[in-house]
């Protein structure tokens, strides 16, 4: 894997999109934190209403009383862009390799994205999604089941200030399955 030579690239994508979306809150908040109080540099662009020239001036700038942009990107592969965009998109961060900037792109599932057997290729479609995989920071969120889930339970309960019994645990598992934007919805109600 070849990561990114911008400040920082990341790609998070997964079936779980409430844990994706906390931890796009979560590097937001460690930007604002380290470069950025005000929030001025931080610009969040919507993959359905993407266009490249806005995406570009974002990227690129430099930041305003600070030393870095942070640029999130939500949705863009979902909204099926044209090959000549992603080309064009790929070309721009190739081009901007030595950026200061922090650039985020965030997706739902894309599918699977295990590479082939050697001289295969690869499992993905489209170039960007490609480029992403082999750039950037990749960080997957799997849709939690069984232990894995029961575990993100007890953990958001203590992070909500409270605690469960086992029993709980299980049943509120049972009861509301791996939808944790509504799980999350029914600890904070409890």
């Amino acid at each position: 894997r070849v990561y990114n030579r911008w400040a920082m690239l990341i790609f998070l994508h997964g079936s779980d999109t409430y844990r994706s979306r906390q931890r796009l809150k979560q590097l937001v908040a460690a930007f604002k934190q380290k470069y950025d109080a005000s929030g001025l540099n931080v610009a969040r662009l919507n993959g359905a209403d993407f266009e490249l020239e806005a995406f570009r001036r974002s990227a690129a700038a430099a930041g305003f009383l600070a030393s870095r942009r942070f640029v999130a990107i939500e949705g863009l592969l979902g909204a099926n862009p044209s090959k000549g965009v992603q080309e064009e998109l790929v070309a721009f961060l190739d081009q901007h390799e030595k950026s200061e900037n922090i650039i985020v792109f965030v997706e739902d599932d894309v599918g699977d994205t295990r590479p082939r057997k050697k001289g295969k290729g690869s499992r993905t479609s489209g170039q960007l999604l490609h480029w992403l995989l082999e750039h950037a920071k990749v960080e997957t969120f799997e849709t939690l089941t069984g232990e894995a889930l029961n575990r993100w339970i007890r953990d958001e309960v203590k992070r909500q200030g409270a605690t469960i019994e086992p029993p709980a645990v299980l049943e509120l598992a049972g009861l509301v399955g791996s939808d944790l934007w509504q799980m999350s919805g029914e600890i904070a109600k409890l």
